[in-house]
């Protein structure tokens, strides 16, 4: 039987708080992101090393080994690893956002692409996504066959947008 789970993203810092993201002094402007399973951490547990962050929940996809690798293709990964690599590590793959892991981590850093260089765009763009990914159905709510079909096209539509310069 399915089991209603939940998921979150976190960009740091807030992008509606600080705009312009962080400047790193050499390659320019960027945010950190984060896709993960399960509830969202507390307000400490994030704050020490990001004063500015903003994380959203979403409750609109199922627990356990449910969805596709992005990567592997592999169908019994847990919806966080999924979004990661779906959305991430495509894009990335792509040589759309200019995105880069950091060290051993969840986290990736995400840079506006080249070509395309107002940082505001992608603050934006980010907000955007954030404000509108709590409802967000990723396979639960219109309890799709298989719920990799609804998460998959949410997913696809977020690699488009930051692989393709113009929509950005």
């Amino acid at each position: 039987m399915a089991v209603q789970g939940s998921c979150y993203v976190i960009v740091s810092p807030d992008p509606t708080k600080s705009t312009l993201g962080i400047d790193d002094g050499v390659a320019g402007r960027y945010f950190f992101i984060k896709f993960g399973d399960g509830a969202v951490a507390g307000t400490t547990r994030y704050s020490t090393n990001n004063p500015s962050y903003w994380q959203v929940q979403n409750n609109n996809c199922f627990s356990g080994y449910q969805y596709t690798h992005g990567i592997t293709g592999s169908n019994d990964t847990k919806i966080g690893i999924s979004l990661q690599t779906t959305i991430l590590q495509r894009t990335r793959a792509a040589g759309g956002m200019g995105l880069t892991r950091v060290g051993d981590t969840e986290w990736f850093e995400i840079r506006q692409p080249a070509g395309h260089p107002n940082i505001l765009d992608l603050g934006t763009d980010l907000s955007n996504m954030l404000a509108g990914f709590s409802t967000a159905d990723l396979g639960w709510i219109n309890r799709v066959p298989n719920p990799r079909t609804t998460a998959n096209a949410w997913m696809t539509n977020r690699v488009n947008r930051w692989t393709n310069v113009g929509h950005i």
